[in-house]
């Protein structure tokens, strides 16, 4: 009821308890989950990566694995974190291979290899983003790999690049 209220630093200390008092429960997975998203919300990454991390290393619920390893993808790219996040998108390509959120995964390569300087690779990660779906994070691909021909001085390529996110994306 708190979280649904937004009360998310109240309702932490339950999830907490369930995560380190309960963890063989059923419901450790959805604590982590809600215990981690809760973290991350209020700006505290590494908290956050600490207890994803650990559900992940521990066994995540068959079920809830997927949702816990993107939102554990979510708090790597907001801590910068780029080898790790290439190490887990390699497990999750295979792992979750042709599930709805499946276009995640090299869109967050993209991310990372332009955190990490590998341009070409990031545009071919935004390019395959692009081919999966056409959610924001198409709209998002598209401008980052924008903002790489910028920063490499291909301004007409840029220039279409961000065309193409004004056109096709509203």
């Amino acid at each position: 009821c708190h979280r649904r209220l937004d009360n998310l630093e109240v309702s932490m200390p339950y999830f907490k308890a369930i995560v380190e008092r309960f963890p063989d429960s059923e419901f450790r997975t959805d604590s982590a989950i809600r215990l981690g998203a809760a973290l991350y919300k209020l700006g505290q990454q590494d908290s956050a990566r600490e207890v994803l991390q650990t559900a992940l290393k521990d066994g995540a619920d068959e079920v809830l694995a997927e949702e816990l390893s993107h939102l554990y993808a979510e708090v790597l790219v907001a801590t910068n974190d780029w080898e790790t996040l290439i190490d887990l998108s390699a497990k999750m390509e295979t792992q979750f291979d042709g599930t709805t959120k499946a276009y995640l995964v090299p869109f967050r390569l993209g991310l990372a290899y332009k955190g990490i300087s590998l341009y070409e690779k990031a545009i071919e990660q935004f390019d395959e983003t692009k081919t999966m779906t056409g959610t924001i994070e198409a709209a998002q691909a598209q401008f980052n790999s924008g903002s790489i021909y910028f920063a490499q001085q291909k301004y007409k390529k840029a220039g279409n690049a961000f065309l193409k996110v004004e056109t096709l994306y509203d």
